[in-house]
């Protein structure tokens, strides 16, 4: 599982949606699931195995729910740390 996007309210340069739409389609296929974080990227991916994540917290929480025992989840989601 992927997590990518941005916590926008944190970050002083955000993720640009083209360059993560190029990201998302290139790899979508080699994922169960991509989350990706921010308001920003509502309605830009049309594939199945993609959804929108309001938080960085949300989309962590679907990402073990969702997941198995032994279960990868790579999360590279822009925040302020």
């Amino acid at each position: 599982m992927l997590i990518v996007g941005e916590e926008a309210r944190y970050v002083c340069e955000g993720v640009g949606v083209d360059e993560l739409r190029k990201i998302v389609e290139a790899k979508h296929a080699e994922f169960t699931k991509i989350i990706v974080v921010g308001d920003n990227f509502s309605g830009v991916f049309p594939y199945e195995n993609v959804i929108i994540s309001k938080s960085l917290q949300e989309a962590l929480e679907e990402a073990v729910k969702s997941t198995g025992e032994g279960a990868i989840i790579v999360s590279m989601v822009k925040t302020w740390r």
